[in-house]
Formats: structure tokens, sequence, C-alpha cells
């Protein structure tokens, strides 16, 4: 699998959790963002990567500047293998959601051996059976039924894919013609080494899975919890930029909010007309209100430029020692 056919994965897997509207961006000047998406009333943008080591800052990097460049809520980075200490820093600062382990079952060398194996057991299945054909007239029903399980065990092997269902299957249909085969002494027979085999390969694949479905929960429940922090954020600057236009008397819109590792919140913020001059005011205003209503919380502010700032709630108890103005 490359690059491409990942995001294509990628894209069948967010499908499946719950994203609608997924689009892929070019595959040139994609300014960090693969793949496209909205849940839950936000706007997701994603960064796909299929790598054989452990993903750095770079891809955390890219997504950030992505979902600025695109106006989107939320972005997120999916790997196969795992992201390196300095990337989950990075990404705890930006609010970027690190999905690890998103490894497609194709892709899984075990699964390959396993198909393998099923194929060539269905082989020595059908060669047993037409040996016990020509060798006798009647045929023995006791060696029929347990040859039926190593045929199970050999069909299920060849289709196994993501579901368990299947690995326990075969697991079950190999155990039973293993163990039947080493009760009759059988303990150099072709097919049973092959099942008993079989049956260790598919009890690995069982674990991975239960470890893989694990961490894709945990995955997904911290990309909802993440979500919902998201939601309520975009609210928050939604109300504070429809306060700052009634004392502004002009446009205001908040492009984008987020939480930083202080605790406090910060709002990106454009209006319509030049407020350089009136923003002190409309802030002091705010503290004001929040004063009146007992609020413990203080608003500060930074100016990007005529139309753009950036307005700052934190803790009043915090202090003031790292005040933006």
């Amino acid at each position: 699998m490359d690059g491409i056919g990942y995001e294509d994965w990628c894209a069948k897997w967010l499908k499946k959790n719950g994203f609608h509207k997924i689009t892929k961006t070019k595959a040139s000047n994609d300014q960090g963002i693969d793949l496209i998406a909205e849940r839950g009333g936000l706007s997701w943008g994603f960064q796909c990567k299929y790598y054989s080591s452990h993903v750095g800052n770079e891809a955390v990097q890219q997504a950030y500047a992505g979902m600025t460049y695109y106006g989107l809520d939320k972005a997120a980075v999916l790997c196969n293998t795992d992201f390196t200490k300095s990337a989950e820093k990075l990404a705890e600062q930006t609010g970027v959601i690190l999905v690890p382990g998103l490894q497609p079952e194709g892709a899984k060398s075990s699964t390959l051996l396993l198909k393998i194996m099923g194929f060539i057991g269905g082989g020595l299945c059908a060669w047993q059976y037409y040996e016990l054909i020509r060798s006798a007239s009647e045929l023995p029903q006791r060696q029929l039924s347990i040859l039926a399980f190593a045929f199970l065990s050999s069909l299920c092997a060849l289709f196994t894919g993501s579901r368990m269902i299947t690995y326990v299957l075969c697991a079950l249909c190999a155990a039973v013609y293993a163990s039947a085969s080493l009760m009759a002494g059988a303990y150099t027979d072709a097919l049973a080494v092959l099942m008993a085999v079989m049956l260790l390969l598919a009890l690995i694949r069982m674990v991975i899975l239960m470890k893989d479905a694990n961490e894709k929960e945990a995955a997904l429940q911290k990309a909802q919890l993440d979500e919902m922090i998201a939601k309520g954020q975009k609210e928050l600057g939604e109300n504070i930029a429809g306060l700052l236009a009634s004392e502004l008397r002009t446009s205001v819109k908040a492009q984008r909010t987020r939480r930083r590792s202080d605790g406090s919140a910060e709002i990106h913020c454009r209006s319509a007309a030049g407020v350089s001059d009136d923003l002190a005011v409309a802030v002091y205003s705010l503290n004001m209100q929040a004063d009146a209503e007992r609020e413990n919380i203080r608003f500060e502010y930074e100016i990007q430029d005529d139309t753009h700032f950036v307005i700052r709630i934190r803790d009043k108890e915090r202090g003031n020692t790292d005040e933006m103005v």
C-alpha cells in the first residue's frame, strides 16, 4: 500500500466512524490536509501518514497549518504506526488530535501467511479425502468428520479479514483436528502440523485484533471528547464575537478558538472594519461586565492588524504575569 491508497482507506474508516461529506484535497499543494470531513456540526481536516517508522513533528505542523489555511474547526493526523514524543507534545500544545495504529488489515503479514496456509490446508484436505475414497470401499465416518474440521479451518483462513468470527472459527476447527491427530498418535502428519501452526497464527491475530480494537475505541472516544470541547469552544467564540460586535458596532467573526496549555481560551477574530482604536474600550467593557456578574475571568487582547485581533480569556486568579497587552 502506498500513501494514496492509505488516504482512500482512511476515508472509508472515517465514513464508518460517523464522518460525512468526506473529500480529498489535491495530491499536490494540499497545504498539509489530505482529507476534509464533517461530523457533529464541525469541519475536520486529516493528514494521513503511512510510514514504516514513528511519525514526527512535521505531520502535526502540516495538519495545524492546513486547518488554518482551510478555515477548519479541528485537525487530526492518522497514521499506521505511532508518534514520537515530541509530536505528541506539539499536538497537545496545538490541539491537533493524533490517531495512531490505523493499520489496514490487508497489510498484516500474519493475515497473508494465514491465507497461504489455508490454501495449502485445503489442498491437503482434498488429497486426504481422495486417498480415503481410493483406499476404502466404505468411507470411515470418524475420519471424514475430523477431516471436515481441517477443511473448515482452511476455508476460514482463506476468508480472514477484519472480522473476529473468522479467526475464532479457524482456531476452533484447527484445534479440533490437531488435538484429534495428536490423540491418534499422528505427530508427524503434515495436515496436523499445519493445523497446529494455523491455530497459533489465528490466536495471534485474535490478540492483535482485540488490541487494535481497544486502541481504536480509545482514539475514537478521545476524538469524540475533543469534538465536544471544540464545539463548546466554537460556541464560546461566536458568543464573544457577538458581544464585541455590539460594542464595536461592526460585524465580528470568530475564525478560530482554541484552549492553551495554561488553561486560557484564545479566540482569533476578524472585523468588517478597522477597530484598533476602539478595541481597548470594548475589552474594558467586557471586563467590567464580567466583574459586575462576579465572573472570575479576565479578557485580554492582541491586535494583529486593523481587522484581525486575538481575544484571550483567562482566570483572574492566575494574575497578569504574561499579559498580552
